[in-house]
């Protein structure tokens, strides 16, 4: 008897680990997702945006080639 009640507490008790543990570990993944407009955009606009840009700054008698105004215009240029 003692043999059946560990064949069925133990896989119980597994998957009420497993149950609880899910959603943590899908929350996770999801913050480790790097997005455009979340993560890239704001590094983008405090660092680039002022020469890259249509009538951007010109410092050093250099105007930016490129402008990273939008996400279809700095996707080409990403790695």
């Amino acid at each position: 008897m003692r043999i059946r009640i560990r064949s069925l507490v133990v896989p119980a008790a597994i998957a009420v680990l497993a149950v609880f543990a899910a959603p943590g570990d899908a929350l996770a993944n999801n913050e480790a997702d790097v997005t455009y407009y979340r993560d890239v955009l704001p590094i983008i606009q405090n660092n680039c945006q002022t020469c890259h840009r249509e009538d951007g700054l010109n410092l050093g008698g250099v105007i930016a080639p490129m402008s990273f105004m939008s996400y279809e215009e700095t996707r080409p240029w990403a790695r």
